[in-house]
């Protein structure tokens, strides 16, 4: 079967899980016709929202794009809105990892979807691209709750990432809890 696609979409936002633009640029070259190319490289969760307008445009269905980043902003205004009763005190030190190994922070639009959902984002700089860190990073920034989020993976690789971490403790020094599978598979806590 021969792709003949009239749009492809793609990111440079990350060089560890983004296809490089030679690559894309040698790709839409072997391909019939000319496809509009859509480059997506948000920083922010209103950036994110507006590639939702990008991609309607390109795809020529302005519509289902108007609708559906009215439905994700209406999303995300009732966990704000939710998050808007947590007193400060009781605000959890997040931090959310975007990849294991080697360990990058999440950064972008991780730590305002952190502080919107009443956290306190301690590890990764807002509008910033993640960046590769250290245990020691992850330590330092002593959180409540570490999210994995491990970008480009599906579940079974993430999965097998999350257990080879796990088995060389590293996530578990870095955390208030830990997987221990000697207790029945159930989270330890540690301090």
């Amino acid at each position: 079967m021969d792709l003949e696609p009239d749009l492809i979409v793609t990111q440079a936002l990350c060089d560890v899980c983004a296809v490089s633009g030679s690559d894309v640029a040698r790709a839409i070259h072997s391909l019939p016709g000319d496809p509009k190319v859509v480059n997506l490289e948000p920083i922010c969760l209103d950036d994110v929202l507006q590639t939702v307008t990008l991609l309607a445009e390109a795809a020529d269905c302005e519509e289902q794009g108007v609708a559906y980043k009215a439905e994700l902003q209406g999303r995300i205004d009732a966990v704000a809105q939710r998050s808007a009763t947590i007193d400060s005190a009781d605000k959890p030190r997040v931090a959310l990892l975007d990849w294991l190994d080697p360990l990058f922070d999440g950064g972008h639009w991780s730590p305002e979807i952190i502080d919107l959902a009443g956290g306190i984002p301690c590890f990764g700089e807002r509008r910033q691209p993640s960046q590769r860190r250290n245990w020691d990073h992850l330590i330092d920034a002593a959180p409540d709750i570490i999210f994995i989020a491990l970008c480009g993976f599906d579940i079974k690789r993430s999965r097998q990432d999350v257990d080879t971490v796990l088995k060389s403790r590293a996530l578990c020094r870095a955390a208030k809890t830990c997987w221990n599978p000697s207790l029945s598979g159930r989270w330890q806590r540690l301090l």
